[in-house]
């Protein structure tokens, strides 16, 4: 193999490196807002723009969302009623991983109040927080429904017959 076949070959390999590298992060066409709202009023900006808000399942997810939006915003996630207190779940009705809360959290500090959860950007984690605070929602859309064929708090656009699941999560409009 000749040395400029071989450098032909390490530059494809590096060109293709930085095009995945820069696919990282599963969320799609992620919009950050620009106006504060509480954690209902977000759930329902995003909606009207035909998106939901964000589920980062990743440490890549949240960095996207670090690097995009460089401000604590809402996510997709709310404490659920049917488990113990700070078992948090995404609007689809999964769980948030544990690796991408902060330490400590979620704590309910305020006694009981921190329901939903928020990507505190100067702290590169999530913390639960009040939700009638107010913060800039982070939007994503989605291509296909989501596991188990509902979301939270939308069920005009994802019909489910796992209603009871929104109602224990306390997520219904």
């Amino acid at each position: 193999m000749s040395l400029v076949n071989l450098l032909s070959r390490l530059l494809h390999f590096f060109i293709l490196l930085i095009a995945v590298a820069s696919t990282m992060g599963h969320l799609k066409d992620l919009e950050c807002g620009k106006i504060r709202f509480t954690w209902d009023e977000s759930k329902t900006y995003c909606s009207d723009k035909g998106k939901v808000l964000a589920m980062p399942k990743t440490m890549d997810d949240l960095q996207q969302i670090e690097k995009q939006c460089r401000r604590n915003m809402w996510i997709g996630g709310r404490q659920s009623n049917e488990k113990s207190e700070n078992h948090f779940l995404f609007i689809d009705g999964s769980e948030i991983p544990k690796s991408l809360w902060d330490v400590h959290q979620p704590n309910d500090q305020m006694g009981n109040k921190e329901d939903c959860a928020l990507h505190l950007n100067y702290r590169r984690k999530l913390h639960d927080y009040p939700c009638n605070a107010k913060f800039y929602p982070v939007c994503q859309k989605l291509n296909d429904k989501p596991h188990g064929g509902f979301l939270l708090g939308n069920s005009a656009e994802y019909e489910s017959n796992e209603e009871e699941k929104r109602i224990q999560i306390g997520c219904l409009d």
